[in-house]
């Protein structure tokens, strides 16, 4: 209960309107304040509790290994063939569009968690809570849906991995054949196999912030 404000004495008419004026001024702000706590502590994107959470630089870290990583050193071969123009300019729209497409994917999470009142919600799980909340004909589309982004994640990540894999490989073999003696790069590709299948062993991306974090 909002108890009365008496005036002080020897206020005048002036500082006393100014004094109710404040307080009412207050007293709204708390409201407001109120009402914007209570509809946080219902939203579950506020209220998430990740076993490893990644920091705004772990965040970056690993948004720049995966959209530039070895590409950069293909870059000015790219500009080479492209011309300026068209170098610079395609590569700045791709950026806003690659750019653009991310921050809806998320707002379409953050979205989607509150309908369906979770936490959070992976690539495949996005789509197949889009179609269950969507248009009545294609919610019986939800897990043939969530089915194919898998099978196309797993496409993707295998063709860059495959690639990212021989890039390394390749490079190893000729800075050895330069400097010390020659070896088959299929030697190279078996060697790395071992320390590329415990990388695959973590599946936390907080652990593997150091190994994005290192030349490509």
């Amino acid at each position: 209960e909002n108890k009365p404000i008496l005036p002080k004495p020897g206020m005048n008419r002036f500082e006393e309107k100014q004094r109710l004026l404040d307080s009412e001024y207050q007293s709204d702000s708390t409201s407001v304040d109120l009402e914007d706590v209570g509809g946080s502590a219902k939203d579950p994107v506020f209220n998430r509790k990740l076993e490893h959470p990644t920091s705004n630089f772990d965040t970056m870290v690993h948004l720049l290994k995966g959209n530039i990583g070895t590409g950069i050193l293909a870059m000015p071969d790219a500009f080479r063939n492209a011309g300026w123009v068209v170098g610079l300019f395609g590569t700045m729209f791709m950026g806003v569009v690659c750019t653009h497409c991310m921050h809806m994917l998320v707002g379409c999470s953050h979205e989607l968690c509150r309908r369906t009142q979770r936490q959070s919600l992976n690539f495949s799980e996005v789509v197949e809570s889009a179609f269950q909340t969507g248009p009545e004909f294609l919610q019986k589309y939800a897990k043939l849906a969530k089915t194919l982004i898998n099978i196309f994640l797993c496409i993707t990540q295998l063709g860059f991995c495959c690639v990212y894999f021989v890039f390394v490989a390749a490079n190893i073999h000729d800075v050895v054949k330069h400097y010390f003696f020659e070896m088959s790069v299929h030697w190279y590709l078996l060697l790395l196999l071992f320390p590329m299948v415990l990388l695959n062993w973590v599946k936390s991306l907080k652990y593997l912030t150091p190994a994005s974090s290192s030349p490509p």
